[in-house]
């Protein structure tokens, strides 16, 4: 008995990720009860509290070093899809996730790896995968597809989220083609003149119609931004060791067996995290409660 093929791919691909700004897939399952009707495959995903870029942020009116920020990590999660050999393709604000914070910029997630697939892979002749908005002009042609690709996706996303507005003012799929194909540089600081020298050559770079003419891949294209700012580490949580997800694992194979299964979360914080993370998003899944007890010197 196996999933719907889409499905299957799409987990296939997604599972083998493992990023602080990358969404995690966890399972692969068949709905049995619920709003779903009975069979139908759904993946059970990391739970990110926040809202896409475009909601969650300001566009037209951030912040250099924020928008600068955004453009990094987005650009990190793509070096470790890329060199998973994965092509997300559809890079669109809508799949970018900024969870709350009272700093600056909250977490950056990168998530929907529905139309993912192998890099090199040409599209269906006549068939156009993504939002026309975001998608490169060799997705257009039907040509073969690489990372370069989703980095020109972003470089229009980071049109949209310095200036408020898209290159081409035009709802239209016909024109959106022609720009693609034959339009004038996405150049930023002619509507915001302010904006850096460095964060303007990205967003040109990363749109140039050529593939060949972009950044080779997201390292050299994170390399024009130069040196980001020490990080605080409030940003990410370490992926939780093997041994440990283990234990969250079979404490809730008992829990759904009728058992109660007590956990200690580990002494290093960021493991502990990690171990709350985890178990939150299994625990939602299998509809297990979880109660979190606090524990003084003699006592339980």
């Amino acid at each position: 008995d196996t999933a719907h093929p889409l499905a299957v791919v799409e987990f296939a691909a997604w599972s083998r990720l493992r990023h602080p700004h990358v969404v995690r897939a966890y399972e692969l399952l068949r709905a049995s009860s619920g709003p779903l009707p009975p069979g139908t495959p759904y993946l059970v995903l990391e739970l990110v509290r926040g809202l896409p870029v475009h909601r969650a942020l300001r566009a037209g009116a951030e912040t250099p070093s924020v928008l600068e920020e955004v453009a990094r990590r987005i650009l990190r999660a793509l070096d470790h899809v890329h060199r998973a050999g994965i092509v997300h393709r559809d890079l669109k604000p809508g799949n970018v996730l900024v969870g709350p914070s009272r700093r600056e910029l909250g977490r950056v997630k990168l998530t929907d790896f529905g139309l993912a697939s192998e890099s090199g892979r040409a599209g269906e002749p006549g068939h156009i995968s993504g939002s026309i908005p975001y998608v490169a002009p060799e997705a257009i042609l039907g040509l073969e597809v690489d990372g370069r690709a989703d980095l020109y996706g972003l470089g229009v996303l980071l049109f949209f989220l310095a200036t408020g507005r898209l290159p081409l003012a035009s709802r239209s799929p016909e024109r959106w083609i022609r720009w693609h194909l034959d339009g004038p540089p996405a150049e930023p600081r002619q509507l915001r003149p302010e904006l850096p020298a460095r964060f303007a050559e990205l967003v040109v770079r990363l749109t140039k119609r050529a593939c060949d003419a972009r950044p080779a891949d997201a390292t050299e294209a994170l390399s024009i931004l130069g040196s980001a700012p020490a990080r605080t580490g409030f940003d990410s949580i370490p992926e939780l060791p093997l041994g440990e997800r283990a234990q969250v694992r079979f404490a809730l194979d008992g829990a759904r067996g009728g058992a109660q299964r007590e956990l200690e979360l580990p002494s290093h914080p960021g493991h502990a995290r990690a171990t709350r993370r985890e178990l939150t998003i299994r625990a939602a899944a299998a509809g297990v409660t979880c109660l979190t007890l606090e524990r003084t010197a003699g006592a339980r």
